[in-house]
């Protein structure tokens, strides 16, 4: 049975390891960023993903006592920026990561807008938001071998088109 609450500093460990798996085979086919650097959901620091569980919202999901995905809500003003919905690699397609994300929108309700980013060279990404009511914004080369997808959709202060 899969339950969704808030993430400790406990959890914390295993949502970072979970993200690097997740975003493992992105950066295999991205390589690194022109800097060197890895994206940064695989070169993201503990103590970053540690600072954002005691200062915004982190939510896990579980299966027993497992963790099996998590998903942050930053909220600046009137707009959540949705940061690393991330499902362990032998439990995705099964609906944890729409939980998941509806758990944070339904947690961060009264915000005017959510906004993330995903990369389009997952097939699967933006059709999977667009299913939960995101549209594309915006097309952003990061780098030579990076494209990011700009999605954003309306909470309860904004009118829907």
């Amino acid at each position: 049975m899969l339950t969704i609450t808030s993430a400790s500093i406990e959890d914390a460990p295993t949502m970072l390891d979970i993200q690097r798996r997740a975003f493992a085979e992105e950066g295999r086919r991205v390589g690194r960023l022109e800097d060197g650097q890895e994206i940064p959901p695989l070169a993201e620091p503990l103590a970053d993903l540690v600072e954002h569980i005691e200062g915004q919202t982190a939510l896990v999901a579980r299966e027993g006592n497992r963790i099996v995905g998590a998903v942050r809500g930053i909220v600046t003003g009137r707009v959540c920026v949705i940061r690393a919905l991330v499902v362990d690699t032998d439990r995705q397609g099964q609906g944890i990561g729409s939980a998941l994300l509806h758990a944070l929108e339904r947690r961060l309700a009264d915000v005017d807008r959510y906004e993330l980013t995903t990369n389009p060279i997952t097939a699967g990404n933006v059709p999977f938001y667009e299913r939960h009511g995101y549209r594309l914004t915006e097309l952003t080369h990061y780098s030579a071998t990076v494209r990011l997808a700009q999605m954003a959709k309306p909470g309860r202060g904004e009118p829907r088109q």
